[in-house]
């Protein structure tokens, strides 16, 4: 239940679970490296982070619980076999990285060989931004009152579930995208 906090860069480097509680954890920038272990923001957790980047290497997932928070205005989460999963109820805000980074646009990545699927669970006041792209992916979107998505979904199928209430924009700024004016330059 302990908070963390951090001024500059930040770096987890681990093979073991970790379990953020707390509701005063702040970081300027949060980078997480996880190799067969699961990241989770419990329940009541807080975390603002200006700056935040999540490397899931193997069985690696990153969890927010029903009742955590999550807020950032950079943010790329990657999962490479693990799942993500953003439960319902939880509060967020987050924009994918910014014009200039490597991940402008990306919100969150799982590679075309990852065979979980991905609820869009989208609390009351939720706001995300950017691509959230899973190729292979069933994504499932369980909308909240007030839930809002300014970006797209790129999975094998989206389905939008029940009495499910948000809105999504498509904001091609807001996404990642190929970089302007490409070339292939031929020498010999």
């Amino acid at each position: 239940g302990a908070s963390m906090s951090g001024t500059g860069r930040v770096q987890i480097v681990t093979t073991e679970d970790i379990v953020l509680g707390g509701d005063a954890n702040n970081f300027e920038n949060l980078e997480i490296y996880m190799t067969d272990s699961d990241f989770l923001l419990s329940n009541d957790a807080v975390v603002n982070a200006g700056r935040m980047r999540f490397f899931g290497v193997g069985d690696s997932s990153f969890e927010v619980d029903a009742q955590g928070e999550l807020t950032s205005g950079d943010i790329y989460i990657y999962s490479e076999e693990g799942m993500i999963d953003i439960q319902a109820g939880a509060d967020v805000d987050i924009a994918a990285p910014p014009s200039g980074d490597t991940f402008e646009g990306l919100l969150m990545y799982m590679p075309w060989d990852n065979p979980n699927d991905f609820m869009l669970n989208g609390g009351s006041g939720n706001v995300w931004r950017g691509l959230i792209l899973m190729p292979t992916a069933e994504v499932t979107y369980n909308g909240g009152a007030g839930f809002e998505l300014y970006g797209q979904v790129i999975a094998e199928t989206f389905l939008i579930n029940g009495d499910a209430e948000g809105d999504i924009y498509y904001v091609s700024s807001d996404i990642f995208g190929p970089p302007n004016n490409p070339s292939i330059e031929f020498t010999k």
